[in-house]
């Protein structure tokens, strides 16, 4: 319930609830801006990151490094939250999955999901560091609709990119995928095996 309240605060007195009187782990010149729910048992957000406006977070476990802009207008829900120092979240990104463990986000390093786009960590989304993610990306961890009794497509496996990894424009990433470091991908791309 708290939370839902904290939405109407300026950041400042966001923040100082947070930190002083729910326990959360905060750091210093923390922004949580104006219309922004944080619905999560744990938070850690460390040093000069900010949060919103008007962003939704639900994840069990939302650790969140130094440096990091998670901008106005976007969706995180999944079980847990794992962005590492420098991380740009653009404004329009969808991060949904089912709230069950494995259903995890890593992000590296100086790593950025630019806008438009929609991951689904259901298995587990792991990027690495210096990673481009552009615009309109689609990432999912599964992939069913009809009946596969009948012999209709099966597929779930967790997403791998790692490090210094360009996704431009509208790619399309299918489960159970790695790409290997320094991999460049051309837009409009759907990547449905692996890339070294």
């Amino acid at each position: 319930m708290v939370s839902f309240l904290l939405v109407f605060f300026p950041s400042f007195i966001h923040v100082f609830i947070r930190k002083n009187i729910l326990g959360n782990k905060i750091g210093s010149n923390v922004k949580i801006k104006f219309g922004t729910l944080l619905l999560s048992s744990k938070i850690e957000i460390s040093d000069n990151s900010s949060v919103g406006p008007f962003t939704v977070i639900k994840a069990k476990s939302l650790k969140v490094g130094n440096n990091c802009k998670l901008s106005s207008l976007s969706l995180i829900k999944t079980y847990s939250v794992n962005f590492k120092n420098y991380v740009h979240i653009a404004p329009f990104v969808i991060i949904n999955a089912p709230m069950i463990k494995g259903a995890d986000i890593e992000i590296g390093h100086h790593s950025r999901v630019f806008p438009f786009c929609w991951l689904e960590p259901g298995e587990g989304i792991v990027i690495g560091s210096h990673v481009g993610i552009g615009g309109h990306n689609l990432i999912f961890t599964h992939g069913v609709w009809p009946n596969f009794v009948e012999g209709g497509p099966v597929a779930f496996g967790k997403v791998i990119i790692e490090d210094n990894v360009w996704l431009p424009w509208r790619v399309f990433i299918l489960p159970d995928i790695k790409i290997g470091k320094g991999a460049i991908i051309g837009a409009n791309s759907l990547i449905n095996k692996s890339i070294p």
